[in-house]
């Protein structure tokens, strides 16, 4: 009954897979579509951000506008450098081209905290010189309305993302989310001064702007740090999460102890959004058949992909 059931699952698995296999060329193609939405987006917000900060000559909203033109120059090279990382596999090109779209992601995340860092610079220093008057109203209205385009486009990119599981699309909505809060703090920020009306704020309103631009660079500061130091450990090939080495471990512990094998190692790489994973093994009577070997490697890789993602899996007898 146990391998019946055992059998049962390993058809259950396959059937999956079967279901997942063959797509890549529809993901590229909903990939590219969502990024073409993404950089029509930024292109619109970049276009009114520049209006807006020569209008109003806004620190916080120049900030916007400067990050956003990040957004658009990175989703641009994106756009173009997408065939390559569904590229399969080489022999010149062992590992692919998975890099690529971590460098590019490494690449955002320095140039994001170099602009941060120099508009906290050019804030500090309007303060200390006495502040700048702004239109705070234009502002606020306008930040509100950036709140509600940026929620639309994140919960847009959150439904296609379920499908096709982007490392780059899944920053974008983290990004995204996070201007939303942002946009919705500058507008009620921009508005407490018209709406509460004392001395303490009136003799604030000049500093509001470089003070919010501070603040804004602080919240946004943490994302691209992350980024950062995830996108190196990926460039240099250090193991996952936890949680993904969690879920691997579990996975083959089940597997081979069905087969009576004991698990000596397993070995974990990411390069962007594939997995490499080598799996280390002692058979029970230190004898097993080629025909075993595949099944087993079959059916770890079976699971793995429908787990973790894309992946590739290596089964190995630890001859040491």
């Amino acid at each position: 009954m146990k391998t019946s059931s055992y059998n049962r699952d390993t058809r259950d698995l396959e059937k999956k897979m079967r279901g997942t296999m063959g797509f890549n060329k529809l993901l590229l193609s909903q990939e590219k579509k969502a990024l073409t939405v993404l950089f029509g987006v930024s292109l619109l917000f970049v276009l009114i951000e520049l209006v807006m900060s020569i209008l109003t000559k806004s620190q916080a909203v120049l900030m916007d506008a400067v990050f956003d033109t990040l957004e658009l120059v990175m989703t641009m090279i994106s756009i173009n450098i997408l065939p390559l990382i569904y590229k399969t596999f080489t022999q010149k090109q062992p590992f692919g081209y998975g890099q690529v779209e971590t460098l590019l992601i490494l690449l955002k995340g320095i140039m994001m905290v170099s602009v941060t860092i120099g508009i906290m610079v050019t804030s500090i220093q309007l303060i200390l010189q006495g502040g700048v008057i702004i239109q705070h109203n234009l502002i606020s209205y306008f930040e509100i309305f950036s709140t509600l385009l940026s929620l639309l486009l994140m919960t847009y990119l959150t439904s296609i993302n379920k499908k096709i599981n982007s490392p780059y699309i899944s920053l974008e909505i983290k990004q995204w989310i996070l201007d939303a809060g942002i946009s919705l703090a500058l507008g009620i920020g921009f508005l407490l001064p018209n709406l509460v009306q004392t001395s303490f704020l009136n003799n604030l309103t000049p500093y509001i702007d470089p003070l919010l631009s501070i603040l804004l660079a602080c919240f946004m500061l943490p994302v691209p740090f992350k980024t950062i130091i995830s996108s190196c450990k990926d460039i240099f090939l250090f193991a996952p999460e936890d949680e993904i080495l969690d879920v691997i471990n579990e996975a083959t512990q089940r597997i081979l102890e069905h087969h009576g094998i004991v698990k000596n190692e397993i070995e974990v790489v990411r390069t962007g959004r594939k997995l490499w994973i080598w799996i280390y093994f002692t058979p029970e009577h230190d004898l097993i058949s080629l025909k075993e070997m595949r099944s087993i490697q079959h059916r770890l890789e079976t699971e793995m992909k429908i787990k973790v993602g894309d992946c590739y899996l290596e089964f190995l007898p630890d001859i040491d």
